[in-house]
């Protein structure tokens, strides 16, 4: 396979024959420990009958402020599109708050002169237990030595799962109410909390969580609760969440824009050197199959374009 020398790697072998392999090497031992602490697993025989689940790493590089790397996170995730439905899994569905409320709770945060925090779940999905039986392959790189024929009888949900975001979303949700909170009617991602004349505020995007709140009183027992509860990184004040970059100004309102993005977007369409214009495509233009290239000249131009 092509050796990935920099960025972020597909598979096992690319990582470990990268120049950063070191790094990943480290990131998958810290995630094999989360999933040993967690007692996400027993190893055992595959019972006569049973399909077992494969499962893969995916590596992510998590950039800091003005997009330079900050952390090498390799997960361990199951490949769910092996699993059966009505054996390995049942209910799949689970909310994540919209990108519409998002603006709407940073808006009311600014206004009401909030402080917004993020927090982060490490390893989320082990939070959550499993209601089905299912078996899966030993992480590629790690079965454990003599034991390398068993497979992986699944005790708590991990990424990949079919079910694993319906299952932690039931964990997160519960607890959030016991804390007091309550859901706000426009969107059951928002959880809200008042106490005298303070608000609490709590946007949820699977494992990621934004806090606003004009007490730090609220904020600190809650984060002290969720420290309690779950293991959780304490990310400060949000400087970027869900690919938005926040610029916070002296007067307390902030600039947001996705510039990573972008940028990733015109990588990907072998676009980072164009000339950029006010308008990219005249208002009311419609794409249709007639214009795709048809001679070998636009086609060989079109190759390298997605």
């Amino acid at each position: 396979s092509l050796l990935v020398l920099m960025g972020e790697p597909e598979t096992y072998r690319e990582a470990i024959e990268s120049l950063d392999s070191k790094k990943w090497i480290e990131a998958m031992k810290c995630e094999i420990q989360s999933m040993i602490k967690n007692q996400t697993w027993d190893l055992v025989k595959l019972p006569p009958g049973r399909k077992v689940v494969d499962c893969k790493w995916t590596y992510k590089i998590k950039s800091g402020d003005h997009g330079r790397p900050e952390r090498y996170k390799a997960r361990l995730c199951a490949r769910g599109f092996t699993q059966i439905y009505g054996i390995d899994f049942d209910e799949t569905y689970a909310p994540v708050v919209k990108f519409t409320s998002i603006r709407v709770f940073l808006a009311k945060a600014i206004l009401m002169k909030m402080t917004i925090h993020q927090m982060d779940v490490v390893t989320a999905f082990l939070n959550a237990p499993l209601d089905e039986e299912i078996y899966m392959r030993q992480a590629p790189g790690f079965a454990e030595t003599g034991k390398e024929h068993l497979v992986c009888r699944l005790k708590r949900s991990i990424y990949g799962l079919k079910q694993s975001s319906r299952q932690w979303n039931k964990v997160i949700d519960e607890f959030m109410k016991n804390e007091g909170f309550k859901v706000a009617d426009a969107d059951c991602c928002i959880y809200l909390k008042n106490r005298d004349n303070y608000t609490i505020m709590v946007s949820l995007y699977v494992d990621d969580l934004m806090i606003a709140s004009n007490c730090n009183d609220l904020c600190s027992n809650l984060k002290k609760s969720l420290n309690k509860r779950f293991e959780m990184k304490d990310l400060g004040r949000v400087r970027m969440c869900l690919g938005l970059e926040f610029n916070w100004l002296p007067d307390g309102t902030c600039l947001l824009n996705q510039a990573k993005y972008i940028t990733q977007v015109l990588e990907r369409f072998n676009m980072i050197n164009c000339k950029s214009i006010g308008c990219p495509i005249e208002n009311g233009v419609k794409l249709s199959k007639d214009m795709e290239p048809k001679t070998p000249q636009e086609i060989e131009v079109m190759k390298k374009i997605p």
